[in-house]
């Protein structure tokens, strides 16, 4: 009776144990998640430190996932939010052209501006294509036509007139200036670039035959 009271206490003892380490190991997965979201939100408003509009840039990119934070994939996030904004602003662009009652001068607007939309979906693409390669210097020149093409399309419109697609344009405009800045602040921090110095010309150089 004794033995069989000691092995029904053993088994107790055991599954009490058990069950505590399943409760245990989940509790632990649960603080390194939170931990891991907690860090990367630390690296994700240090990367958006440089930019004019850091909520903005923090805002993007939450839904952020990984291990480890990487800039240039949090540089494509921000391309991709560029991107898409854009898509907005032309479709808004192409849908005001069948709206009735435009003066001439705003309909010559519309057609500039859905051409620098074109080309400002062209342009971040050829800077994610850099951003692939981690070419920082091309990517901010690509970056920086896409802010060209925009002011050239709101420049187009009369001072004082109202852009009818503002609501869509402005924030094409905050997104890839954020890009803009974050690749600046890369810029930054790259590496020196060694000056290799040339040796001035010897002043015998053009000397022929023997020097006494």
């Amino acid at each position: 009776m004794a033995s069989f009271m000691s092995r029904t206490a053993l088994f107790l003892l055991l599954s009490a144990v058990a069950l505590f380490a399943a409760e245990a190991i989940p509790a632990s997965r649960n603080f390194h998640v939170v931990q891991h979201r907690l860090d990367l939100a630390a690296e994700i408003s240090k990367f958006c430190q440089s930019t004019q509009n850091a909520t903005l840039c923090t805002k993007i990119l939450q839904p952020y996932e990984g291990i480890h934070f990487d800039q240039f994939k949090a540089l494509d996030i921000t391309l991709d939010a560029t991107s898409e904004q854009a898509k907005l602003t032309l479709a808004a662009i192409e849908s005001l052209f069948f709206k009735k009652g435009l003066s001439k001068s705003t309909k010559d607007s519309l057609k500039i501006c859905k051409d620098q939309y074109k080309s400002i979906l062209g342009s971040i693409k050829e800077a994610k294509a850099m951003v692939a390669t981690k070419n920082v210097i091309e990517a901010k020149y690509k970056v920086s036509a896409v802010i060209s093409f925009y002011e050239a399309c709101s420049d187009s419109f009369d001072i004082g007139e109202t852009i009818p697609f503002a609501a869509q344009s402005e924030p094409v405009f905050q997104i890839g200036g954020n890009c803009l800045d974050i690749l600046a602040a890369m810029e930054k921090a790259l590496p020196a670039t060694p000056v290799v110095m040339n040796s001035p010309p010897s002043p015998y150089s053009n000397v022929i035959g023997t020097i006494s």
